[in-house]
């Protein structure tokens, strides 16, 4: 597992030796006729417990600096449920409409302003995400040296929070 942890990163190296102690076990002599994995969360029939998670500032990764609508797409190709991130460079309404029928999710970072929050809800449920996945771990940007090290920070010129760069009063 690769990634960027706060602080020491003290914590990523323990959820990596944690991860290390799983695996995957073939099943030998059994030959299952028809496999189902799928679940069913908020009434909704989902194929697999698979979802594609929101990944914060991807926009600048992408081609066009558009990575929230290519992973909407995919989603839409795949019918993988999508999760719109709070750090999308697209707004979500636009990731919304990519995605197709395909199920959606929004993840919001919880703001310190409550009316920035409650539209972000409101914006969330008219673009027709079915449920709101919360995190609360952060709302200002961890101290990672490794990122600060490195000739590239996006969270600083990105334009991330663009999904939010309209808070409409709500009446």
């Amino acid at each position: 597992m690769a990634g960027v942890g706060a602080g020491d990163e003290h914590t990523q190296r323990a959820n990596c030796a944690a991860f290390q102690r799983w695996g995957l076990y073939p099943r030998m002599l059994v030959a299952p006729t028809e496999r189902d994995m799928s679940i069913e969360l908020f009434g909704v029939r989902l194929p697999s417990p698979v979802f594609m998670a929101p990944v914060g500032v991807i926009g600048v990764c992408a081609q066009g600096g558009h990575g929230d609508m290519a992973g909407a797409r995919a989603s839409a190709r795949t019918g993988v449920p999508f999760l719109a991130g709070s750090l999308s460079a697209d707004p979500m309404e636009e990731t919304a409409a990519e995605r197709g029928g395909t199920p959606g999710f929004f993840q919001l970072y919880t703001p310190p302003d409550r009316e920035m929050a409650a539209s972000l809800v409101h914006r969330a449920e008219a673009a027709g995400f079915r449920a709101i996945a919360v995190t609360l771990d952060t709302w200002v940007t961890d101290w990672r040296p490794r990122d600060l090290a490195g000739p590239n920070y996006p969270h600083v010129l990105s334009g991330c929070l663009c999904c939010a760069r309209s808070w409409p009063k709500r009446t």
